[in-house]
């Protein structure tokens, strides 16, 4: 896209403001830098910006499955690697790294640069310094938006981790529980036929009670194993 950006003289910065002079680059297209991805090669992050790399490798190959859709269950056993530590860490360290950016180092810009367009719609307020200016600003903020939005993504992919690894925790407990219940099953079995053994030796109606209590419990229990 042809540059719209306004000339020279629309936009005068304070010589003495860093953020002016920074906003007047902007708006005049070189700038805000754009963002790289985690993974990125050296040079695809020459004169950008991006968040911290992972460095656990089981938290990367967990990203990376992530990234590509690959079947949930080969994702979910990899998140059973991960440490939920190691999440709740690369998360917070994202989050601090795009607030330096976003907020610490391009607020101020931001903010310098529609300083400067309301001072230079003042100055020229012909239609067409109008439209240069603010075509110059919309263009500005366009590049701003598109690197804050990889940002926001790559954050996005550390949040649906922790995700995966709270279901792979809440599967591996649920296995558990279901074992457990199988154990007790089994034990009830064992009761089942020691009290049916027992009622047939002695003649007793307490016992084939026992015995068929038993047989309730152990039909009720297939009950819940069944898959509906």
């Amino acid at each position: 896209m042809e540059s719209r950006s306004p000339s020279p003289t629309a936009v005068q910065p304070d010589p003495n403001s860093a953020a002016e002079k920074g906003a007047a680059e902007w708006l005049g297209g070189k700038g805000p830098p754009g963002a790289y991805r985690r993974g990125a090669s050296s040079k695809d992050r020459e004169g950008r910006v991006g968040l911290p790399d992972i460095t656990v490798e089981s938290l990367k190959e967990l990203l990376d499955l992530i990234r590509k859709r690959a079947p949930e269950d080969e994702i979910l056993r990899k998140a059973a690697r991960v440490k939920i530590e190691d999440i709740n860490k690369a998360i917070d360290d994202a989050e601090a790294a795009n607030e330096k950016i976003t907020e610490d180092e391009w607020g101020p810009v931001v903010t310098a640069a529609r300083k400067l367009v309301g001072d230079a719609r003042k100055k020229d307020a012909t239609p067409a310094n109008n439209a240069a200016i603010q075509a110059a600003q919309f263009e500005m903020e366009q590049r701003r938006y598109r690197s804050e939005a990889t940002l926001n993504q790559e954050i996005g992919f550390v949040y649906e981790a922790r995700v995966k690894v709270s279901s792979a925790e809440s599967d591996k407990h649920r296995r558990k529980s279901q074992t457990l219940f199988i154990a007790m099953l089994v034990a009830q079995i064992g009761g089942v036929i020691s009290s049916l053994a027992l009622a047939r030796q002695k003649k007793s109606a307490l016992w084939l009670f026992a015995a068929t209590a038993g047989l309730v419990a152990l039909g009720f229990g297939g009950y819940v194993l069944m898959d509906f």
